[in-house]
Parts: C-alpha cells; structure tokens; sequence
C-alpha cells in the first residue's frame, strides 16, 4: 500500500477534530465540526428551501421507481444553518430525498423510514447554494430562467456576506474562485432574462426556453430600437412598454421567434406611423446587418464599457452573428421558420431544440467534424475542458479553466465523479467528502455476470477508474471511519489494508481491457468526463505538491 503525503495518527487525529471553517461560523453545539455519518429519520431532513430548481425533476417518477425497487443505497449531504433545529439537503439530493418522502408515507416500508446521511458542517448560505447549482450542472436538467434566477440570488448572497457590491467583472472571479466558472456573456443573457424577460413571457421562460432564445430576442430588441429612434415614436420608457406588450401577446409554452417577431412589427408601426410591410424590411435588414447589438454598447456595471461582447473579446452580445464567420442572416423569414426546431433569424433553434448550455462541469464536444458554433453557444467546454479545436493547439494548457483553490478542485473532482456514476446507473456509490480528491467510493456496483459482457466490463472498468482517481487504498484510515458505514465493502478494505473483501464483489479486470472495453467504447460524454477527471486529479496533486499541502486535510 501507498503511504504518500499520508500524516501520523497524531496529526490525523488532531485534523479532524479542530474546527476547520474559520471564526464567526457558528455551530449548535451538538453538531459536529467534520463531515460525520448520520441515519436520521426521513420527517426530520428538509429539502434545500433555496434549491435552484423551482420545476420538477423531469427523471422524477424514474428516479423514485429505482428507490422504490432497490432501496437508497448511498448517503445524503445534510447540513443545518446555525441556531436551526431541522436538517436539510447540503449538496444537491433534493429529488431523492422528496421521493424517499413520499415513498415511506404511501407505503409505510420502514426501508424508508430512515436515511442515511453525512453532516456537513455549516459554512455558509453562499457555499449551500453553489453546491445545489453545480449539482444541478452536473445533471444537465436545470432550466435557464431557474439557472439565471439562482446565480441572481447567488449575488445577492455573496453581496451581503462581504458587504460589498459585485461588478460583473468581480462576480466572475467570485464564482471561478468558488468552483462555478461562469462567463461574462452568459450573464449578460442572464440578466436580461430575469430583469426584462421574466415580467413579460413566464410561460415560455419556464416552459424551458434557453439561452439561445434568449439572445435572439435581446436581437430583436435591439434592432426594433434602432427602427423607434429612427422614427421618433417616443422616449425610452414608451419603447420599453411597447416591446414588453408585443412580447407578453406571444407567451406560451409553444413560444416562436417569428411570432414574436410579428408581434413586435406590428406594435412598432402602429406607433410609428408606418405599414407593417414597411417595418418588417427594415426589421429584416437590421437583423441581417446587426454585428453589434447595443447590449454590447452598454456600460459595464463597474462603469467601463465593454469592446464587443461582455467578455471583451469582440465577439457580438445577445447572440448576434459577425459576417467575417457566420452565414448571413436572410432578411426574409424561411418558411418553415416558427415551427418546433425550426431556425428564427439570427440562428436560435425554437421550441423543444434548444441547444444546451454548457455548465459548471459537463464538457461537450460535437458528435461530427469541429464548425463554427451555432449562436449562442460557448465554444470552450466549461469547467476546464478543451475545446476539440483547441486539442492540437501549441501551449494550450489543459488545467487553464480549472480552480485555483482546493476547495474548488475537490468539489469539482466530486460532481465529476457523480455525474460519470449516475449516468451509468452506479447510483449512490460517491460520496462527497472535504479532504483528499473530494469524494469517497461508498460501495461497489450491483454487477451480475449475467449481464451483457459490455455492459459488464463497462461498469466495471468505470468503477475502477473512479477508484483510481481518488488513490482509493492510500485513504487513511480514521477519514474512512468517519465518514462510511460500518458495513460499506470500502471500508473493509482501507481497514484491513487488502482488496480480499472487494474479490466477491467486483472483478479485476485484465490490463488490456481497460482500452478495449473502455476507451474504445465509452460514449463521447462519458470519455469527456474521464478526461476532465484525469486533469482535475493531475490538478489537485500539482497544488499539494506546490503548495506544499496537506492532501487529507480540509484547507481553503
């Protein structure tokens, strides 16, 4: 067995018994101050009452019929803000934990009765809601007006703890500090959503409307302002009403871009005293000439202007397209634009296609060759991965987008690893902890020779890698006895120093299996999140060693 880094009894000990959090941090008395293993009865945890998402888990009735046929297996994050009196879900686990509700009151199985839990320490409210956020990310499933309203009150939070206001410039290093890189063109999109959208078509916003969309119309807001003040139909605050209610008449779950679009020309020339045919040519033309929308124009909330995009970088805000890299955008509407999927001008694809943001973790490449991106899409994988273009590229250093505090990394290398599990049905097997690679491996797969030898070895190997990215058997040994259950297979194996209790339980694969029947199977997600593993296991160990660390302390 490895014994790197790894601190005396003595140190351990004394590591995991002094309070880690920092002053002013109050803690009931009774709660402990390390990550500690609870069952607590089901009626006493609450879900998270800030939890970003505000619509249901569409995996809701999935996710409550594997409970119901196999149990809760793993252990829920709880935490409880100080002076409280009832627990509630510290890092994501909200829908689980409604369904084991709901669960043990429809059926009385005492199987529900019960849940088992690992205490969190109380940090902050700030620390609370970026868990649930990546958590979120890291499924892929949060709508963008929860997504946008949650790093809204994220802000807010952050305001309020360091009593100083935050510039969009600041907010990002904030958020990059604390694990959760956003872009600064994201919330431009962001904040347009909340603070115009919202009041004017909630339907289509929670009916799942997306960034893409969204940009689309801060497009269209533009250029039906340059037709108001080329006409002088009134002042700001009249222009601003006028869109609002052109927008409002269009709301619904089956939103369209050429609806709205219609709804806007048709407003704008009844106040500008001018045919509709007349408006919509000049629609069409601003939108096929605009590069730079004026949400590019508008001064930074530091009071700097931004040049181009707000990331500066020249790229056109609000989704607008430059003619030295996209196709130009047709003045005249196709004819199958407006229907489900079809393309609005400016390029948003409409209704159920919407492309997805890519979040805190997830990196995406495309499935065919590397093109221009459509509108709307970030083009670096968030969360530290590279860019398929960028792959061969001199200098491209792959841990450029990554944390730069422990913290940070542990909580990313935990979502990566529950997200990698979870999409392959090896639920409730990681469990976050605050110290080493940020989670442990509670259990091993249900795996059944049985089963189809690809998805067999599959799972497997899948298993083996997440060991492998934590040093799982270097794991001291007292960390173990905090945090997993007296009956979990991966603490009989720290605790007796042997993989003897894993043989029954999972196979040792070959060597050559691991290409065979990993790397040249897995799916392009799943090879994504290896990948971003790997470099956040690399990164980890590059700052211990820097740094010169304690790996299996709780430091930043």
């Amino acid at each position: 067995m490895s014994t790197k880094k790894r601190p005396t009894d003595d140190q351990l000990e004394a590591m995991l018994t002094e309070p880690h959090f920092g002053a002013s941090r109050e803690l009931q008395p009774a709660d402990p101050i390390v990550p500690t293993p609870m069952v607590l009865p089901i009626d006493e945890v609450d879900p998270y009452d800030r939890n970003p998402r505000i619509e249901r888990n569409r995996a809701y009735d999935v996710i409550k019929e594997n409970i119901r046929k196999r149990g809760f297996k793993g252990a829920l994050s709880i935490t409880r803000r100080p002076g409280a009196e009832r627990y509630m879900a510290a890092e994501g686990g909200n829908t689980t934990l409604v369904a084991i509700k709901e669960l043990y009151e429809e059926t009385g199985d005492q199987r529900f009765a019960t849940i088992q839990c690992i205490f969190e320490p109380w940090v902050s409210e700030t620390t609370v809601l970026i868990a649930h956020l990546i958590e979120n990310d890291a499924r892929d499933d949060l709508i963008f007006i929860d997504k946008a309203r949650a790093v809204r009150n994220l802000k807010h939070e952050l305001e309020a703890e360091t009593g100083t206001e935050l510039s969009q410039r600041k907010l990002v290093e904030v958020l990059r500090e604390r694990g959760y890189p956003v872009s600064r063109r994201l919330l431009y999109s962001m904040d347009y959503a909340v603070d115009t959208l919202l009041s004017a078509i909630p339907v289509a916003l929670r009916s799942g409307m997306g960034r893409p969309q969204v940009n689309a119309i801060q497009k269209l807001e533009s250029a039906a302002r340059d037709i108001w003040d080329s006409y002088q139909a009134g002042d700001e605050e009249l222009f601003k009403a006028v869109f609002a209610e052109a927008l409002a008449r269009c709301d619904g779950p089956d939103w369209s871009f050429d609806t709205a679009r219609s709804e806007v020309e048709a407003a704008l020339a009844e106040h500008c005293g001018s045919e509709v045919r007349h408006i919509g040519i000049e629609m069409g033309s601003r939108l096929s000439a605009a590069t730079r929308p004026r949400a590019a124009e508008q001064p930074d909330h530091d009071g700097r202007r931004s040049e181009g995009g707000p990331e500066g970088d020249g790229e056109p805000a609000g989704g607008g397209r430059s003619a030295a890299n996209e196709t130009e955008v047709r003045s005249s509407r196709p004819e199958s634009a407006g229907s489900a999927g079809g393309e609005a001008p400016g390029g948003p694809p409409q209704g159920g296609q919407e492309e997805k943001e890519p979040t805190a973790l997830a990196a995406r490449s495309p499935a065919g060759p590397v093109s221009i991106p459509p509108e709307g899409r970030e083009t670096r994988p968030a969360g530290g991965g590279i860019d398929p273009a960028e792959a061969t590229a001199p200098g491209v250093d792959p841990t450029a987008d990554m944390p730069t505090e422990i913290r940070a990394l542990r909580r990313r290398s935990y979502e990566l690893a529950k997200q990698l599990a979870e999409r392959n049905d090896l639920f409730n097997i990681v469990l976050y902890v605050p110290v080493g690679f940020g989670y442990l491996i509670a259990d091993v797969p249900p795996l059944s020779k049985e089963d189809p030898p690809e998805q067999f070895w599959y799972k497997t190997l899948l298993w083996w890698h997440l060991a492998a990215c934590i040093e799982m058997e270097t794991t001291p040994v007292e960390i173990v006895r905090k945090c997993l259950m007296e009956d979990s297979v991966m603490r009989q194996v720290i605790e007796t120093q042997s993989l003897h209790p894993l043989q029954d339980k999972i196979v040792t694969p070959p060597p050559s299996y691991i290409s065979s029947s990993l790397w040249s199977l897995v799916n392009e997600e799943d090879w994504r999140t290896v990948l971003d593993m790997m470099q956040t296991y690399r990164a980890i160990r590059k700052l211990v060693d820097e740094k010169d660390l304690n790996l299996w302390g709780v430091e930043g």
